[in-house]
C-alpha cells in the first residue's frame, strides 16, 4: 500500500520505468515551514486516494505523510518522512526509496499554492544525457541513474531556465488539501 506523492514514485518503479535516485536528498537548504505549518497540515488527495501530512520539524522542512491501505488483505497504516529543500526559488521534495538496499533517495519538484502541489519529476532521459556527459556528477545503470554529489554549479544547471527541460512538465502529479 502506498500513498500519493510515494504512489507516484512508487508507480515510477514499478511500472518498468527508468527513474532519476540521488545519494542525498536534491536541494541545497532545508524549506523552513514553520510559518506555513497551516498550509502543509491536512488532508490531501491525488484523485486516486488520501493522506495526511503533519509537519515534523518545520524550520528544517520535514513532514510526514501518512495514510491507510489494504496490503495482503489487511488495512495497514503507512508512513513516509520526506523532506523538503530549497535550491535558489526551486523546493524539492525527497524521501527515501524503501525498495533499495542503499539509501536512495527519491525526488522531483514541488511547487505550492492555494492548496494545490504540483510536483514535478526528473526526466530520466535529460538527467541520464547530462550524467554521461559530465555536465552533472552521478551514474547510469538499465534503471535510471543516480546523481552523485551536487554542488551549487549543478543547481544552477537543474534550476536554470534554459535547462529547464530536465523535468516531466507536462505530467505535474497534482495534490489537492482537503482539509485541516
Amino acid at each position: 500500500m502506498k500513498t500519493l506523492l510515494c504512489s507516484a514514485l512508487v508507480i515510477l518503479l514499478f511500472c518498468g520505468c527508468s527513474v532519476v535516485h540521488s545519494q542525498q536528498p536534491v536541494g541545497l537548504t532545508p524549506k523552513d515551514i514553520s510559518n506555513e505549518v497551516d498550509d502543509w497540515e491536512g488532508v490531501w488527495s491525488s484523485g486516486e486516494g488520501y493522506s495526511e501530512i503533519f509537519v515534523e520539524n518545520g524550520s528544517n522542512g520535514m513532514v510526514r505523510l501518512a495514510g491507510m491501505g489494504k496490503e495482503n488483505g489487511e488495512i495497514q497504516l503507512q508512513t513516509y518522512d520526506i523532506q523538503l529543500r530549497d535550491a535558489g526559488k526551486w523546493t524539492f521534495v525527497n524521501m527515501i526509496d524503501e525498495d533499495t538496499d542503499n539509501g536512495l533517495y527519491l525526488w522531483g519538484r514541488i511547487k505550492m499554492e492555494d492548496g494545490v502541489a504540483l510536483v514535478w519529476f526528473p526526466d530520466v532521459e535529460k538527467i541520464t544525457t547530462l550524467i554521461e556527459a559530465g555536465t552533472l556528477p552521478g551514474t547510469t545503470n538499465g534503471s535510471g541513474s543516480v546523481l552523485g554529489s551536487l554542488t551549487t554549479n549543478h543547481y544552477d544547471i537543474i534550476c536554470s531556465d534554459s535547462e529547464n527541460i530536465l523535468f516531466e512538465w507536462d505530467e505535474p502529479m497534482v495534490l489537492w488539501k482537503m482539509s485541516k
